[in-house]
């Protein structure tokens, strides 16, 4: 047997002994960066120079409301963290407690719990301002701002609208069909209406829109148009390091500041795949909570994965497969016809696009081995995914038809960005 090798599973690592016929090309895992020992200090100072705009508090002038929209309970950004600085500096600029509103921008996922939105902003925050859980199918708190140069009727929630200024808070990191996440997506599809929402999703099927690509994807290009349209005043961003503790801070023009700011996080990040791997042994690490979120770690292993090459995935899946992704996958359908249903309604814009993207790899005859203990064996094949009680049994199992392998190893795939 080959030296081991380690994964991150059920949120530790664990160990992996791989034959002594297989060959390690690389290890692709992000690079160890100390938290911020001052938040509140290095957020200031984003606020004072921020990118491709004036201050915060130049911004500012002449402004009576603010909204300040904070990503939802499905994202680690520690909002609670910045919004008292946030605050602070708002209120020096002359706005009013009562002229605040704080907007929680879900787009179509799940609804939170009371205590996921206090968890957000904190409980002392939540007290004195209230939060508002944005609903994309509530018509009546939605406002028309015109359309893209794509065709996409922009729908926004109207206290984010309506708001003479207005703030989004999030996390940058790498996005399987947006190329990044953070920067425009706290619009499209945080604050964004249902039909807003689905209109762009359905272009996550175009061949441009892929992790790690901004300048030609259509799905971001569409998405940095509705932030424009929607009059987002400022982005925050922060980077988070391998704990998810605030590493970096950016703030700005939401085109600017995400440009910087992905340059930031590919510095961490970043892994350039020295060639295409026979098998990648890949963990679902941070995003284990579920089979439909750690398919992004799937995603991320497919860009260094030959076509009918494996992908050997480990994910604790706490919650199961995630909220009907099991059933959408049990029907077998194409990738295309599943982004034909996204604009139909048959398949959510949250769980289509992920399903989509994991039938396109199943088409490119490359197998799909998943190790974990909350999926019923039966049910993954159901999903056409090969099942496996633990690595070492995944590893056997490979090895079975796989005698010679080049091996990528990506011990938390949710988190690294391979180009």
């Amino acid at each position: 047997m080959s030296s081991p090798v380690n994964i991150f599973y059920k949120g530790q690592r664990e160990e992996v002994v791989l034959p002594s016929e297989w060959r390690i090309l690389a290890t692709g895992e992000p690079k160890p960066v100390k938290p911020l020992a001052d938040v509140s200090g290095e957020l200031r100072k984003a606020l004072d120079n921020p990118v491709g705009m004036a201050s915060l508090a130049t911004a500012l002038r002449g402004a009576r409301t603010v909204t300040i929209v904070v990503d939802d309970q499905t994202r680690v950004t520690p909002c609670d963290q910045m919004l008292p600085e946030l605050l602070s500096q708002i209120k020096a600029a002359g706005i009013g407690e009562g002229n605040i509103q704080i907007v929680m921008g879900k787009g179509t996922h799940r609804w939170p719990s009371e205590d996921e939105v206090k968890q957000k902003v904190g409980a002392d925050i939540f007290a004195k301002y209230g939060v508002t859980v944005h609903d994309p199918d509530k018509t009546e708190d939605l406002k028309f701002m015109g359309t893209t140069s794509r065709g996409t009727r922009v729908y926004i929630n109207r206290k984010v609208a309506e708001a003479d200024f207005w703030i989004g808070m999030g996390t940058l990191v790498g996005h399987y069909f947006a190329g990044y996440g953070g920067g425009p997506k706290i619009v499209l599809p945080g604050v964004s209406g249902r039909e807003t929402i689905v209109h762009n999703h359905v272009m996550a099927g175009d061949e441009s829109a892929h992790l790690g690509n901004t300048t030609t994807n259509k799905v971001y290009l569409d998405m940095l148009e509705t932030a424009k349209i929607a009059r987002i005043g400022m982005k925050i961003d922060v980077i988070l390091n391998m704990d998810n503790q605030i590493a970096q801070i950016v703030a700005g023009e939401v085109e600017a500041a995400h440009k910087v700011g992905i340059d930031k996080y590919n510095a961490i990040y970043g892994f350039q795949a020295p060639e295409m791997a026979d098998v990648t042994v890949v963990s679902g690490y941070p995003l284990e909570s579920e089979l439909l979120q750690s398919c992004k770690a799937i995603v991320a292993a497919s860009q260094v994965t030959k076509k009918g090459g494996t992908i050997l995935v480990a994910s604790e899946c706490t919650s199961g497969a995630g909220p009907g992704f099991d059933e959408l996958m049990k029907k077998r359908a194409s990738s295309k016809t599943l982004f034909q249903w996204i604009g139909e309604g048959k398949a959510s814009p949250t769980g289509g696009p992920v399903g989509a993207h994991v039938r396109a790899i199943l088409e490119a005859d490359k197998k799909i081995v998943v190790v974990t203990d909350n999926i019923k064996p039966q049910d993954l094949e159901a999903m056409e995914l090969e099942h496996a009680p633990s690595l070492a049994e995944a590893v056997k199992s490979i090895a079975s038809r796989v005698a010679q392998a080049g091996v990528i190893v990506l011990p938390a795939g949710s988190s690294i960005n391979p180009y």
